[in-house]
């Protein structure tokens, strides 16, 4: 969706990937347009099995996925993270990390946000 400066898209890949070589947990970032009328869940769960997120064995994949023009937001969770990342703390960290940069247009800064709070929920 084009709406994170390339600064932003590479201090994310490169805390991403010291995360996962760290921890073997992945942690992954979609942002598109629009869901074309797909439900927000589904598409998650079809993203994250296709990109294979995680150690199969253990499951500990994450999918933070944001839909820009449909304002939608979900952090898909695999198996092996359901304890440390619940699906009340996904909502906490949407509701109070992501969702109020949005709301200014702070891209950059929302998603940023949400991978701090997911990594810190994790660890």
């Amino acid at each position: 969706a084009k709406v994170l400066s390339s600064q932003t898209t590479q201090s994310l890949e490169q805390a991403l990937k010291v995360f996962e070589d760290s921890t073997s947990n992945q942690i992954a970032i979609l942002i598109i347009n629009s869901l074309e009328g797909e439900a927000l869940e589904d598409y998650a769960l079809k993203v994250a099995e296709a990109w294979k997120l995680g150690d199969q064995k253990n499951d500990n994949g994450v999918l933070l996925l944001i839909v820009v023009n449909d304002r939608k937001i979900r952090i898909e969770v695999g198996e092996g993270l359901e304890g440390p990342l619940p699906d009340a703390m996904c909502s906490r960290i949407i509701r109070n990390e992501i969702a109020p940069a949005f709301r200014r247009q702070a891209y950059d800064e929302g998603v940023a946000a949400g991978v701090v709070g997911i990594i810190q929920a994790i660890k």
